[in-house]
């Protein structure tokens, strides 16, 4: 199993530096239909403390993890998870 290794990114508090219509950035991970592969489960859980969100889509779960004002800060995050073996990590683009 791969270790997650630390990035080089602070986490940020959705309510304290993500303005209302401003434009952030997560990671997000998944579709996942059923269960979730070991390898995915691990990185995800030991990147809970960046913050994440649970989102369902036609039966699939997508995790989103953090919430970064710099799409080169989720970038990090994301490289980190392909590291740890998370291969369908994806910076996404979202609009509080």
């Amino acid at each position: 199993t791969a270790q997650a290794t630390e990035p080089n990114v602070s986490s940020l508090k959705s309510s304290d530096s993500i303005d209302a219509g401003q434009t952030g950035y997560r990671v997000a991970v998944g579709p996942y239909q059923g269960q979730v592969p070991l390898t995915d489960t691990e990185a995800i859980l030991y990147y809970t403390r960046f913050g994440i969100n649970k989102q369902f889509d036609n039966g699939a779960t997508i995790y989103e993890i953090g919430e970064y004002t710099k799409f080169e800060d989720a970038e990090a995050l994301r490289k980190s998870l392909i590291e740890a073996g998370v291969t369908s990590a994806k910076v996404v683009e979202f609009t509080r």
